[in-house]
């Protein structure tokens, strides 16, 4: 299971959540009775865990439940390198998705692709190859 963003969840509703991985029982609503659940999970954040925690965003047991282990990836203007081969990919998804002919990008889309500064990382470029 995917928790996208978990520094976005309500810091009132990470107890819960906390509780739910510890104990492994959810309730479902409408419900009485707790159910056993048997998930795996992959949390990803849009900023530093260690400053999320320090500015009460992110509670720590939560953070140290969740960072059994942990990777960092730099954001995509860290990474000019990859801007080409994910471009690529994604262009292949849309062509196929949209069943569009276009099979690669020009060399003047793939440097300016290359110079942009990307605040919306990967997802930023994923939804302008979609979009173009």
């Amino acid at each position: 299971m995917l928790l996208d963003e978990i520094n976005s969840l309500p810091v009132h509703l990470q107890p819960k959540l906390l509780r739910v991985i510890q104990e492994q029982k959810v309730t479902r609503i409408g419900e009485s009775k707790e159910r056993t659940i048997d998930v795996r999970l992959l949390a990803t954040m849009n900023e530093d865990p260690i400053d999320a925690v320090s500015d009460g965003r992110l509670r720590k047991d939560l953070f140290y439940r969740l960072s059994v282990v942990s990777l960092f990836i730099p954001s995509l203007k860290e990474r000019k390198d990859d801007i080409i081969p994910l471009s690529s990919f994604f262009l292949q998804k849309y062509r196929e998705r949209f069943n569009v002919s276009m099979h690669t990008l020009s060399r003047e889309v793939m440097e300016s692709l290359r110079d942009y500064h990307w605040p919306g990382n990967v997802r930023e470029l994923e939804h302008v190859i979609e979009g173009h």
